[in-house]
């Protein structure tokens, strides 16, 4: 027994004793709690993954009970013919032929109810009603005997999102057909010899993620989707990306993309395919980026997108990059865009595109832009820019720079106060006459504007004066090469930098009225020693 100086030690250590105890009993409470919460979790999410089973468990019975109930109708007249056939007995003779012709079909009915029990498709294990109609058909061309090519991919690692190892799941679930015989190989196949070879791939159950599925298979040049399930699919980025020789896809539209996320790169370097049909029944209310989506789909010519929701689109960076026989893009004027963030090199080099209809974008959350326009060699009009809303947009950079056949630019909306850098965007431009609401940008924190204005031959008039250029570290090139200026209106102009002799660099300054308060910007205007 403890031992104390004092009542009030003893107290005291009965007190804290008490205190431990109640601590202990209160942990050993919470853990017993959780522990509770956790197992309630664990059967709810039992019992909602096995009630489907249940489900489908109890039409397999009910299908079953049906048949044996006409097993049971069969075995009854087959007992009543047999009674027939005992009363008739003793005239055995007489009636041979007719028995024999009886037996004969007797033995019939027999065999149709064997095979009704043992054959019948309807009764099957749940595996195999998964495995109806869940199958990819694929036709590969190789052009060199013993050579190695992919027929799908392992690879899961998608930019920088977390993934898994597919590698185990798809050799477990994944059969292999050559002209409808089965083969005991994995992802790669070596043909014999050159020729045109057609692949079933059988899918012993639901895929949820089939993101870079025939991710650079270059020999593929055919995939028929329409006998594929796909009710449960939430990711299929890269599927098709740099299927360099893929020529054709039937049954796309088979594809349920209801709860799918991710579309970035799906179709990207598909340079064979000149159509994609079956996109109009895409259901995308749910994607969120659809980066690099076409991008280097150098012959397609028409995209029917006209069914495409996007409303919860962050990314189009590079969505139509590269299209190069790209000529119209239907149903882009219902985009919605209020939660995008990301233009950059959306349209970029779709050089055979003449009129974007842009007039549905919501670009109040936009911070980049960069390259948005950029080589649109052909592009003459752009509907709906002026209704523009860029007062986030941080970069401006090469936004429209090698728009050759772009007369009138109309950016009277445009709200740059936020903006850093407007590298090059007009550049190139060569028969731009006029940036209408040029003369409103707000310039404060822009830090970069060299080669701005640079080779726009045919612009006669910029007027620059609400320019503030305190910030801004580059300005070389920025009117290289405006050949036909006969007015340039820099009034709030100051150079804060050396890096400036190539600014006016082939202006005809005899034609040129310049209107500048900064006594620097003059003398490299008019120096000729400076300006060579």
């Amino acid at each position: 027994m403890d031992k104390f100086d004092t009542l009030d030690e003893g107290i005291s250590f009965k007190k804290k004793k008490i205190m431990v105890d109640i601590e202990r009993n209160q942990k050993l409470l919470l853990l017993s709690c959780f522990l509770i919460i956790v197992l309630s979790i664990l059967v709810v999410c039992i019992f909602n993954k096995y009630s489907k089973l249940l489900d489908q468990l109890n039409q397999i019975e009910n299908n079953t009970n049906k048949k044996f109930e006409e097993v049971e109708t069969h075995s009854e007249r087959i007992k009543r013919i047999r009674e027939k056939m005992r009363d008739y007995a003793d005239h055995a003779d007489k009636q041979n032929i007719y028995n024999q012709e009886l037996n004969k079909k007797l033995e019939e009915i027999e065999n149709k109810i064997e095979l009704l029990k043992l054959n019948d498709e309807k009764i099957e294990s749940i595996v195999d009603v998964n495995l109806y109609k869940n199958e990819i058909i694929c036709t590969y061309e190789i052009n060199e005997a013993n050579k190695e090519i992919l027929l799908y991919n392992y690879e899961n690692k998608v930019n920088h999102f977390p993934d898994y190892d597919k590698k185990e799941e798809y050799e477990k679930n994944i059969e292999l057909y050559l002209n409808d015989k089965k083969i005991k190989i994995n992802n790669i196949f070596k043909a014999k010899e050159p020729g045109i070879y057609k692949f079933k791939l059988k899918f012993l159950k639901h895929m949820k993620d089939i993101s870079k599925f025939f991710h650079k298979c270059e020999n593929l040049i055919y995939v028929d989707l329409s006998n594929f399930k796909s009710e449960d699919l939430t990711d299929i980025r890269y599927l098709f990306s740099k299927c360099i020789n893929l020529k054709k896809i039937e049954g796309l539209n088979n594809l349920n993309t209801e709860k799918v996320e991710h579309m970035e790169n799906l179709f990207s370097s598909c340079n064979q395919l000149e159509e994609i049909n079956g996109l109009n029944n895409f259901k995308t209310s749910n994607v969120i980026n659809m980066a690099n989506m076409f991008s280097n789909c150098e012959k397609l010519k028409f995209l029917d997108l006209t069914n495409f929701d996007t409303s919860k689109v962050i990314s189009f960076t590079g969505t139509f990059a590269n299209c190069a026989s790209l000529n119209e893009i239907k149903g882009l004027s219902n985009f919605k865009t209020s939660n995008t963030l990301e233009y950059n090199s959306m349209f970029a080099s779709c050089i055979n595109l003449k009129v974007l209809d842009v007039s549905n974008f919501d670009t109040r959350k936009a911070d980049y832009m960069i390259n948005m326009f950029s080589g649109c060699s052909n592009l003459e009009e752009i509907k709906g820019l002026n209704k523009f809303n860029t007062s986030n947009v941080i970069s401006f950079d090469y936004m429209f720079s090698s728009c050759t056949s772009l007369k009138v630019l109309d950016v009277s909306n445009f709200d740059t106060r936020n903006s850093m850098e407007m590298r090059g965007m007009f550049e190139g431009c060569e028969n731009l006459e006029s940036i209408k609401g040029i003369n409103n940008f707000i310039t404060n924190n822009v830090i970069y504007m060299c080669n701005m204005f640079k080779d726009c031959h045919k612009l006669e008039s910029l007027d620059l004066s609400s320019f503030k250029t305190n910030n801004v570290k580059d300005f070389e090139g920025m009117f290289m090469n405006c050949l036909n200026l006969k007015l340039l209106n820099l009034k709030n102009f100051k150079l804060l930098t050396n890096d400036t002799f190539t600014m006016f660099k082939n202006i005809n300054k005899e034609d040129c009225k310049l209107i500048v308060n900064d006594e620097k910007i003059k003398k490299i205007f008019y120096d000729d020693e400076i300006m060579n």
